[in-house]
């Protein structure tokens, strides 16, 4: 389903630590990433209409969905069904497109 979304890997820094043999396959860096807008709103009772807080798109995570999830349950971590595409997971690269409150605030010292 998601065949037509898939790219190549965020490009990793060259200074940046190489994964560990278990999260690195070829395949993945060419085709395991994939590229989808993700929103998140808010609307609170008597707005008319609801208030985009982050948008954000997938193509700039630095892990690939298969690297994630092997990383999140090879020590023994349970993993739910928001952790890949939860809100907070999905940061872009720019500061229009951070993912949580806490960047979004720059850690609670800049209002939104």
């Amino acid at each position: 389903m998601l065949l037509p979304f898939r790219v190549t890997a965020f490009p990793r820094d060259e200074q940046d630590p190489r994964p560990l043999p278990h999260l690195h396959a070829q395949a993945d860096k060419q085709s395991g990433a994939i590229d989808i807008d993700v929103r998140c709103a808010l609307r609170a009772a008597g707005m008319t209409a609801a208030l985009t807080v982050s948008p954000a798109c997938t193509r700039g995570l630095y892990w690939t969905p298969a690297q994630f999830v092997a990383h999140q349950t090879s020590n023994g971590c349970n993993l739910e069904t928001d952790d890949l595409l939860g809100p907070s997971t999905v940061s872009g690269t720019t500061l229009g497109s951070l993912g949580s409150a806490l960047e979004i605030t720059a850690c609670g010292h800049q209002a939104v």
